[in-house]
């Protein structure tokens, strides 16, 4: 992705829908080399389920033609693999973010066994700069997610994911982080409103069943602005 040296350009890339990356300063690295762009190589993982090593996927409505999808697709995912190849991608790109979008908690059988438990210490070490849930992380209830999540060491993100009872956001809304290129990018976690268990979304808590997906257009925008102002002094 490539930046432009104007201060407070917007970034707007939705990573699997969870994850948005924001530039709000291009710092003075730029301005003293005379580069006219500077380049953010932005990487993600999203359902990775739990799967510890590669495995044949399908969808459901694949499963009569798995063989098929098998022989065009090969294996997918395994945490090493992706550890591996993220490392590689990064290492020419200083001004690198590895994110992750969710469904990590639910999926394999270890993860179902463990209600997730047993994946963590796997994702701590994979090096993620920021992650966010997806509705599958939800499936053993607000209790057992909140055990999970709070063992993650990557800064856990949500915007828009509010506790039921409190109406409090559940995790911080962003991060602000410095790159070695002398950019200055937030990072903001937006939860989908597929998830459940004692959890609402948005900030006027609408009832899950009125609020769709990417009604948090505006909420977005405006804390966006907020992020702005901050990183300007305001």
């Amino acid at each position: 992705m490539i930046i432009n040296r104007a201060p407070l350009v917007f970034l707007s890339k939705f990573i699997g829908i969870c994850i948005a990356a924001i530039c709000i300063s291009s710092g003075a690295a730029s301005a003293a080399n005379g580069s006219e762009t500077q380049y953010i190589r932005l990487l993600w993982t999203n359902d990775t389920h739990g799967f510890f090593v590669p495995v044949w996927h399908a969808e459901f409505e694949e499963l009569d033609s798995y063989e098929g999808t098998a022989a065009t697709e090969g294996k997918v995912g395994g945490y090493a693999n992706i550890k591996a190849l993220a490392d590689e991608l990064r290492q020419p790109y200083p001004n690198s973010l590895f994110m992750d979008s969710g469904d990590t908690f639910d999926g394999s059988p270890v993860a179902q066994k463990t209600s997730g438990l047993d994946v963590i210490p796997v994702i701590n070490a994979m090096g993620y700069d920021a992650m966010t849930p997806g509705n599958r992380d939800f499936a053993y209830g607000k209790a057992k997610f909140l055990e999970a999540t709070g063992q993650i060491t990557a800064p856990y993100l949500s915007m828009n994911l509010r506790d039921e009872v409190t109406g409090e956001l559940v995790f911080q809304p962003y991060l602000v982080k410095d790159l070695p290129g002398g950019m200055k990018v937030a990072i903001v976690g937006v939860t989908h409103p597929l998830s459940t268990g004692g959890f609402v979304h948005g900030e006027n808590l609408a009832p899950r069943s009125s609020y769709e997906a990417f009604q948090v257009a505006d909420e977005l925008s405006r804390l966006v602005a907020r992020i702005r102002l901050r990183a300007a002094g305001a």
